[in-house]
């Protein structure tokens, strides 16, 4: 049985007040940032086997966070489309277009998002 030790790091401020990760040339301000970082990036090196598959590709990731940004981006094929105009998006981009495109500068709000006017818009459009 082959046993893996996991690295633990203990993470000390360099001169400049930022912590530096010990694997390469990045330099965080948060200590929580820098250990997520170390998962993240350097997983193999420090023992933390990689537990979450990709079931589209053979990518992996030590954290779901990280699978799910990459299945978001690389496989989701969900589209909707402007109502309006009938564009096509990926994901919730269509959010964005709507307020960018569909709602006048005069009726914008500056009290909500873009993103949220423009999903409001576009869940009115669909009724």
């Amino acid at each position: 049985m082959d046993i893996i030790r996991k690295v633990h790091h203990k993470h000390v401020r360099g001169k400049d007040g930022l912590y530096h990760c010990p694997y390469c040339d990045r330099k965080i301000k948060n200590q929580n940032t820098l250990s997520s970082h170390i998962r993240a990036k350097h997983n193999e090196i420090c023992g933390w086997p990689n537990k979450h598959n990709c079931p589209h590709c053979d990518y992996s990731s030590n954290l779901k966070t990280c699978l799910n940004q990459h299945i978001d981006r690389h496989h989701r094929q969900i589209k909707k489309s402007c109502s309006l105009c009938e564009k096509s998006f990926k994901l919730n981009g269509v959010y964005s277009h709507m307020y960018n495109i569909h709602i006048s500068i005069s009726d914008r709000r500056r009290d909500i998002s873009a993103y949220k006017q423009g999903r409001i818009l576009f869940e009115k459009m669909c009724e």
